[in-house]
Parts: structure tokens; sequence; C-alpha cells
């Protein structure tokens, strides 16, 4: 009974937090890649307006971009309630609408992720633009089946990519897999236990254990299906036999339940976020998951160490102070809230005290992370910049 308390708690909480209103625009833009020959990459935009409509202008500013990839001999439109439910909450959706047939180019198609949001961050900084002055600092992919797979690709050929979600995404040559290795963003993937065109346990399993990411989830659907994840009538006819145990309102309550808590968290940086995305997880009898975002065990490093770390919220530096050691170093890593690596060092701790000061000059306000490793203990505080 507490568990479904604070599970209804946190759904309240959420909505709470999150909910922004936007109304939804939507534009169409061609972007050309000098850089492979020409090459056009076709998107279609949905963003937060003043009013629904077609080139409607932008409501607010500061709007996280979302490029998203569709699945084999699919198209945007397949997955258009992605951008019905994230658009509200003030994020520009841009639907790639490249490699549409029967012989895609799993690369290009990786590239074109990457590009489209470089391409829409200089759209905000273009005077005249539909969003100049509108579009923010981070950035994500989403990709569905294949262009879940491209997804990978796309975090593993750009930096400016803050974190990913991906859909029963599948295995792509190159090799999606592989390229996961590098990557270090925070990542959710997202499967169905009933998937039958690209199971868990060929392709989004493999795919989430062979991510290098600082964090990453993997959340089963239970009953969830393949073709549930999009609306596409050929794909539904093909798993006729495997379509799961629940209906496509089930499936994309349950996804949206974690991809709008994990975008906040990453790409707005809201901290009560993740607290609200892991209660999910504890509390959801929907779903199952794996979840490797390191140790953290503060208690361990403050009674094995005597580390203090001071002040916090800090405005220009802050002090770690070691109070025991043993003639060994201790490693510590300084992160933004996307888990994007910032500063990098190591200290030599003996008997004795230690100091060590870390600068948070020319940060912006927010939220950091800092990340402490001695021998086989780690902990990781939350630093707030003032």
């Amino acid at each position: 009974m507490r568990q479904l308390i604070t599970f209804l708690f946190l759904c309240v909480l959420g909505s709470m937090l999150y909910a922004q209103g936007f109304e939804v625009g939507h534009t169409s833009m061609t972007f050309i890649d000098d850089n492979r020959d020409t090459r056009e990459i076709p998107v279609e935009i949905y963003y937060p307006a003043t009013t629904a409509g077609e080139d409607v202008p932008v409501a607010g500013s500061n709007h996280p971009v979302l490029s998203f990839g569709h699945g084999f001999i699919q198209s945007y439109v397949d997955n258009i309630y992605i951008a019905d439910s994230l658009v509200p909450y003030g994020y520009i959706v841009a639907f790639l609408n490249t490699e549409t047939g029967f012989s895609p180019s799993h690369e290009d198609f990786g590239l074109d992720f990457a590009f489209a949001i470089d391409a829409i961050k200089n759209e905000g900084q273009t005077a005249g633009s539909l969003f100049e002055g509108t579009v923010g600092s981070t950035a994500g992919v989403m990709g569905y089946s294949m262009g879940g797979g491209a997804s990978f690709l796309a975090a593993s050929y750009s930096s400016s990519i803050d974190c990913m979600v991906t859909l029963a995404p599948a295995e792509t040559s190159p090799s999606a897999v592989e390229a996961g290795a590098s990557i270090t963003i925070p990542a959710l993937v997202l499967a169905g236990s009933d998937d039958c065109i690209a199971s868990p346990a060929d392709h989004q399993i493999p795919l989430y254990q062979g991510l290098g990411s600082n964090c990453k989830t993997y959340i089963e659907i239970t009953g969830g299906s393949h073709c549930k994840f999009a609306n596409n009538e050929l794909c539904d006819i093909a798993e006729l036999l495997c379509s799961g145990t629940i209906d496509y309102a089930d499936q994309h309550n349950t996804m949206f339940r974690y991809i709008i808590p994990f975008l906040a968290h990453y790409l707005k940086g809201d901290a009560n976020a993740i607290t609200t995305f892991n209660g999910h997880l504890v509390s959801d009898s929907e779903i199952t998951y794996q979840e490797n975002c390191g140790v953290t065990s503060i208690e361990e490093l403050e009674e094995k160490y005597s580390v203090k770390v001071y002040p916090n919220p800090v405005q220009d530096m802050f002090t770690v102070s070691i109070g025991e050691g043993i003639g060994e170093y201790m490693d510590w890593e300084l992160l933004d809230i996307s888990g994007k690596l910032l500063q990098t060092d190591k200290v030599w701790v003996t008997k004795g005290n230690s100091t060590l000061t870390i600068s948070m000059e020319g940060y912006s306000k927010g939220i950091y992370m800092l990340r402490l490793r001695a021998g086989n203990v780690e902990g990781t505080y939350s630093i707030v910049k003032e």
C-alpha cells in the first residue's frame, strides 16, 4: 500500500513539475550538409508555439532540441505522437525524413541526427529565423527501431548530444553495439517484452550492455511489443502473432512515465525529475529494469576517508577535505548535469589531512556532480552553483 501511495504521489508531482501547456507548431526545413556532397536533410520540426498551426511564432525560449529517427521503411508520420507528447513540455522535436527506402544507409542516418541538431541550434542564432532566440543549449537524440540504433551512431559521432532515448532500438551497420562503447552520455533504452521483430535478447539488451554511459537505464515494458512504439499498419501486420498483451495507450503511457522526467533532468537540469524517475522504477509493476549509474556510497567514503565537501551551495570555488588515508590516490571528476566531464585529476591521500580546491568560476548556475573514487569506494556529491 505504501508503494502504491508513493507511486501515485510521484505521478502527481511529476505532472506539476513538468507541465508547460505549450501549443504545437510545425514547420518543414531542408538542411544541406556540404561535407557529404551537399546531402539534403529534410526535417519536420514540431515546436512550442503561441497557437497551434503551420509556421506560427515560437512560444518561450531556451527550448532543448530532440532529433528523432524513424524505423525501417517507415517515415516520421509513424511517430508523430512523440511531438504531441513532448512539445507541450517545451521541446523542439525534429523528425528526420531521410533513409525511408529499402536500402537505408545507417551511417548517413546517424550523421543526419547530429547535423539536424546543429542546424536548428544555428537557426536559433540566425536573425530573421523562425527560431531566432528560442533554441536552448542542450540536445538529445531519440529513435525507434532502426532509428534507435542510428541514435547510438549519432551519439558516437557528435559531442553536441547531451542524452539519448531509444524505443526498441535495433542493431545497425556499422554496429550500434560497437559504437555504444564510446558513448558516455546518459541513456534510456526502452523495450517491449513481447517484441518478436527486434527482440530484447538480440537487440536492446546487447545495445544497453555495450553502452559506456556514466548513467544508463534499460526498461522493459511487460506485455509491450515492437510495433506499438510506432503507428504503422505494415508493422502491425508483421507482428500479428506477437503483438503483446497491452494496447497502444498503455504502452505509450508507460514509456512517457520515464521519458518525461528523464529529459527534464538531463536537458532542463531539473534535479527533482530524477527523483520522480527513480521512484517510478522501484514502484512500477508494469516493467522490469536494469540500471547502472555507478556506485554512490558517500557514507562509506566519508567513513573511510573522513571526506567533507564545503561550501555547498558554492559561488566561485569549493573545498574537499580528506582527513584519513593510507598512501594512495583519490581520483576526482566534476561533471555537469548531463554527465559531461568538465574537470578531472587526482590527489595523493596519506595519513593526516589533505585538501583539494576546485574552481567553479565561469560555470553557469545549476547542479553539478563531484565524483570521488579511491580503491573500491566511490561517492558522488551534488554540487549546487549559485
